[in-house]
């Protein structure tokens, strides 16, 4: 699987700085879904970037909560990953689309 890894600083309640891990899957029906990642190995230092990531060395673990917002039941995806090796270097197309 080819991953495109986003991470975000955040203060823990002791106020240690830690990181968390994000992307969006595509799932065979076509839906994509954001999912958090937890690295057992250690995680990428730089990102965003590609990581790719043997479907062998990876674990997916579905957990359902209740939206803060409107009150449904709603899915939560972590992704467990063993190991990885890095992918081609990430590109930011986001504003391909806008004029000079």
């Amino acid at each position: 699987m080819n991953i495109v890894v986003f991470s975000k600083k955040r203060t823990g309640a002791d106020n240690r700085p830690f990181n968390t891990y994000l992307t969006r899957l595509k799932w065979k029906d076509g839906t994509e879904k954001a999912v958090t990642l937890k690295f057992k190995c250690d995680p990428p230092r730089e990102t965003p970037c590609n990581i790719v990531v043997d479907k062998a060395n990876a674990n997916l673990k579905t957990r359902s909560f209740i939206s803060k917002t409107d009150g449904s039941l709603q899915d939560g995806y972590t992704l467990f990953i063993e190991s990885y090796t890095m992918g081609e270097p990430y590109v930011d197309h986001s504003c391909d689309d806008l004029a000079d």
